[in-house]
């Protein structure tokens, strides 16, 4: 799969990255981001997709904890089934913290083998 990393805006610690991918028959999403000079917090996830979810496909975003398999967290999941858009937000205050060290995997399946496009928005300290 060909993915494009754009990083489209950063201000006062917070950054946007977007990726678009490229559609084949097989085209799942597996996406990851490193916390790695410090800890990071996602404010905003956001998936987009061409055409509408026919089938019970999971959208989900997953911290790899540093420390060990027994801390990983998936803290955001969404059936897209019947959708082509979602976003999630949370507070600046209230947003998922992901330590030094530690990794974030968005995935989806994309059994409709639709072009999708990921966005995040993540604050680093």
């Amino acid at each position: 799969m060909a993915v494009v990393v754009n990083d489209l805006n950063s201000y006062a610690g917070i950054t946007e990255y977007s990726w678009e991918g490229i559609v084949s028959q097989t085209d799942a999403m597996a996406v990851s981001i490193e916390a790695v000079h410090g800890h990071i917090q996602i404010l905003q996830v956001g998936l987009h997709l061409d055409t509408t979810g026919a089938q019970a496909d999971i959208f989900s975003a997953t911290i790899n904890h540093a420390n060990g398999t027994s801390l990983d967290i998936e803290f955001f999941s969404q059936d897209m089934n019947t959708l082509d858009d979602v976003l999630q937000r949370w507070s600046n205050d209230a947003g998922i913290y992901v330590p030094k060290g530690s990794s974030v995997d968005f995935a989806y399946s994309n059994a409709d083998d639709s072009g999708w496009g990921l966005s995040v928005l993540i604050r680093s300290e």
